[in-house]
């Protein structure tokens, strides 16, 4: 029997090894008192939403984008009724390239978060989601095979711009909130915001998809504007 996960033990150890010895504590020290007062602060609330909108909607395409494929263009999607089911796309052979190509975006787009700070990169991700999720909707009921291409590639520019917006939100908390709220606030937004496989998943289960595509698109859109008026603009409140 062959298990997948013992491929990842070495380099679980490894990482185990290296964070002992050379990841240092943040010198911040607060009580338990202290540490839940970042619920008091809106920014918490604020990040949490976008970083819902840019890490939630992430993970939670990227676990079911595979069975998204299947279900609406694949073998046993509905077009396998009218079209030799040889011809119609596997989701495994395209699973890997929305999650590959958001994590190599929020890996690399640190450097230009740094430069131009990040509320600018998680305002355009959160617009870039919004378009890209929208026109989505109108290749969800397709009637032909070669709709898949423009699927495909909507869905492949929706990972990209997630990418920006995971990296623009952890450049923003640091920059926006008091340095003894933000280590709580990044670790609260994510452990919400890691929800999203579950989240995505079930809602795909309880409604259609086109209309679980429309309201990902205007959540986006909201939190595009909750963006811009808080923390991307000139003059605005927060920036970061």
């Amino acid at each position: 029997v062959h298990t997948l996960a013992v491929f990842f033990i070495p380099w679980t150890i490894v990482a185990a090894v290296l964070a002992f010895a050379l990841l240092k504590d943040v010198p911040v020290k607060a009580n338990i008192r202290q540490q839940i007062d970042i619920f008091t602060n809106p920014d918490t609330w604020y990040m949490t939403l976008m970083y819902v909108a840019t890490f939630g909607l992430f993970s939670g395409f990227a676990a079911q984008f595979g069975l998204l494929i299947k279900n609406t263009y694949g073998p046993g999607s509905p077009l396998a009724d009218h079209f030799d089911k040889s011809l119609l796309p596997l989701g495994a052979t395209y699973a890997f390239l929305g999650p590959l190509i958001g994590s190599i975006i929020r890996m690399s787009w640190g450097i230009f978060c740094d430069r131009m700070g990040g509320a600018i990169w998680t305002f355009v991700s959160v617009v870039g989601m919004a378009a890209t999720l929208g026109a989505a909707t109108f290749f969800l009921n397709p009637s032909d095979p070669s709709q898949f291409t423009g699927f495909l590639w909507l869905m492949l520019a929706m990972f990209f711009f997630s990418g920006l917006g995971n990296a623009g939100t952890f450049k923003q908390m640091p920059m926006i909130m008091p340095a003894r709220q933000a280590g709580g606030a990044i670790g609260f937004t994510a452990a919400i915001a890691s929800l999203g496989p579950f989240l995505v998943g079930v809602a795909l289960s309880a409604i259609s998809a086109p209309v679980f595509f429309a309201g990902c698109a205007i959540f986006c859109a909201l939190c595009a504007v909750l963006c811009w008026i808080m923390y991307a603009r000139k003059n605005a409140p927060f920036p970061g």
